[in-house]
């Protein structure tokens, strides 16, 4: 398969000119780095059928599709990876603040835990307490008792973030607390890509890691992920 091969879209798909530009945007990709872009595999997104490209550079193979949304990246390499997530990143996530996630535990106090007391939340007995809301309405709050143990550890563990918050994961180079600069990746939606290679194939990356994935927001994002490493090499 080629790229062309994916040029044929019905006038009636909404998205027909995104994919398109989908197209054309993969072979500036490839361009970019001086590489034919290779078509492995296919998936489907806004019921148009796309394709799952593969680029080779150097020790690297990278798999990317793109869902209208994201760009996913899985990343194989040949040599373990060992780059701080600081470098890996550079240009690409935002680096986070330990006051930033002081906030987002604001928040969630704020909502989630809203009407639970300290000693209701170290209570193993209570798994719900009446609350009320921003319109003085009351209504039970509720919280699982593995949230709860989540919750009372988010000082030193930020499970509780991806678990019962966000979908996202902190990931860091720094031992978590006061002063680590943290990361938020997330999982691949990984169509097309699952089809070629296994699950633990494009988990998060953390430094050693040969296999991992990468979700940006656009082809200026790939282009940067690609180039930190191509540039940096696993070390």
């Amino acid at each position: 398969m080629k790229l062309e091969d994916f040029e044929n879209i019905s006038e009636f798909m909404y998205w027909r000119e995104e994919a398109r530009t989908q197209l054309e945007e993969f072979r500036k990709l490839a361009k970019a780095f001086a590489c034919e872009p290779t078509v492995v595999g296919t998936h489907i997104s806004k019921s148009i059928n796309l394709p799952v490209m593969k680029l080779h550079l150097k020790e690297f193979e990278f798999l990317l599709q793109c869902n209208f949304y994201n760009i996913e990246i899985a990343v194989r390499a040949e040599e373990p990876v060992t780059l701080p997530m600081a470098k890996l990143f550079e240009g690409v996530l935002t680096p986070l603040s330990w006051e930033w996630y002081l906030t987002e535990i604001s928040k969630c106090a704020g909502y989630s835990w809203n009407g639970w007391s300290g000693d209701q939340v170290a209570d193993i007995t209570v798994t719900e307490v009446e609350a009320t809301n921003l319109s003085g309405r009351k209504y039970m709050n509720h919280n699982s008792l593995e949230s709860k143990a989540r919750w009372v550890k988010r000082m030193t563990d930020p499970e509780w973030y991806q678990k019962d918050w966000s979908s996202s994961t902190l990931t860091s180079d720094d031992p978590f607390g006061p002063g680590a600069t943290l990361f938020q990746q997330d999982r691949l939606f990984a169509e097309g890509i699952s089809d070629l290679i296994p699950y633990g194939e494009y988990g998060l990356y953390y430094p050693g890691s040969r296999f991992f994935g990468v979700s940006v927001g656009n082809y200026g994002l790939a282009k940067t992920l690609i180039r930190n490493l191509t540039d940096q090499g696993s070390k």
